[in-house]
Formats: C-alpha cells, sequence, structure tokens
C-alpha cells in the first residue's frame, strides 16, 4: 500500500520530501512507516536527476515510477520540484511522463479490472486513480482515463481518489475484504479510522445505514 508524498522547494535546502500535512484530516501512516519509505524516495529521485541530467528523463521518470509503485503516491508538487532542479517546463515533464512504459502498463491494470466486481486487489486499483488525479489534477486525469477507454464517472473517479488517500490502517481493512470499496467511498474524511472500525465486516446495507444515521450532518 502507498504512502502520499509532498515535496517542496527550499531556497536554502533544494528540494525536501515528506509527508503531505492536510489540517483536519487523520495523518496517513505513522511515522516509522514514512520513515521506511522516505529514504528510499530520496535516494530514486536523486537517480530521476542524474539522468535528467543527462537528457534521459524519459528513462529516468520510467525508472524512478516503477521503483516506487508500491510505496508511494506522488503528487503536483513533484513536477514542480523537477522542473526547477531540471530546468524544464512542468508541462514537459508531464508530457515526458504521460509517453513512459510506466503509464502504458498502469492503464492497462486498470483497464483489466475495470470491469471486474470483485477486484484483485482493491486498494491497489483505488491507488492506480488516486496516482493519475494527484499528478495531473482532476481534470486532466479523467480526460485521460476516457481518452483510453476508461469510460469512469467523475464521482466515481472522485471517490477513488478518496480511498487512495486513506490512512494506512483503513486500507488494510479494505484489502482484507472487511470493507467494500463502496462502503470506503461513504466513508467520512474526519473522522475515517474511527468509523471504518465500527463499520468493519458489516454488510453493505448494514454499514451504509450506520453511517448516514450516525456520521451525515
Amino acid at each position: 500500500m502507498r504512502l502520499p508524498i509532498a515535496f517542496y522547494s527550499s531556497r536554502d535546502f533544494g528540494t525536501i520530501i515528506g509527508e503531505p500535512v492536510v489540517l483536519g484530516r487523520p495523518f496517513f501512516a505513522t511515522s516509522a512507516e514514512y520513515e521506511k519509505v522516505l529514504p528510499k524516495i530520496k535516494e530514486y529521485y536523486e537517480t530521476l536527476l542524474e539522468k535528467g541530467r543527462k537528457g534521459k528523463l524519459r528513462k529516468g521518470l520510467d525508472e524512478f515510477f516503477q521503483k516506487i509503485s508500491s510505496i508511494a503516491i506522488l503528487d503536483a508538487s513533484f513536477k514542480t520540484c523537477l522542473s526547477k532542479e531540471l530546468g524544464l517546463r512542468e508541462e514537459y515533464i508531464e508530457q515526458v511522463f504521460l509517453s513512459t512504459n510506466y503509464v502504458r502498463r498502469h492503464l492497462d491494470y486498470l483497464k483489466q479490472n475495470f470491469r471486474k466486481i470483485k477486484k484483485e486487489d482493491p486498494v491497489k486499483y483505488a491507488e492506480g486513480f488516486g496516482e493519475l488525479v494527484a499528478i495531473l489534477g482532476f481534470k486532466k486525469a479523467l480526460n485521460l482515463l476516457n481518452r483510453k477507454g476508461l469510460k469512469i464517472g467523475a464521482s466515481t473517479l472522485r471517490c477513488l481518489y478518496k480511498v487512495s488517500m486513506m490512512p494506512i490502517s483503513v486500507k488494510k481493512l479494505i484489502k482484507e475484504g472487511k470493507i467494500p470499496l463502496t462502503v470506503a467511498f461513504e466513508l467520512p474524511l474526519d473522522s475515517t479510522e474511527e468509523v471504518a472500525k465500527e463499520v468493519a465486516g458489516l454488510s453493505y446495507h448494514e454499514a451504509i445505514k450506520l453511517i448516514r444515521s450516525k456520521y451525515r450532518r
């Protein structure tokens, strides 16, 4: 399961890679879980910079995202920092990213699971959509998916992104089948972990009834 990672451009310290903090939201993971992931991201990012400076950006991006594909979800701050480090436009970096084998295989995986009622890995599936929204923004991600034959509705894409940004503890319950994706879509953002524990193991109808009666204001 993947952790959201933020990039910060500092005048004094260069690019700082760390945990995003969203006011009013629970933490995505424990400090220990982030400590396992962040050193790897920093190492892979340095390698990407080396390749980018040698004119091998496409290869660098392909390898970089292959390596982080099971541990991290990056957002647009990644493009901003890489743009400053390499002196390239963010739009160009985005175009190169979309041309990688990683993105092609990524879209193939989503297509294979798109029509399956029971997903092979519901968390990986949600994170796959969530990554595109995080990096490209909602409208660009939706347009890309539709162009590639993934006719997904805007509300469903928002819900999948929401699941991709849930705490690791909640994702584990979803992965284990204790919370279906359709129930995870309804979990409130401000008390996700608390509600997830209450509805884990309940039927869809029982879970939705509890959420709507107790947590919808």
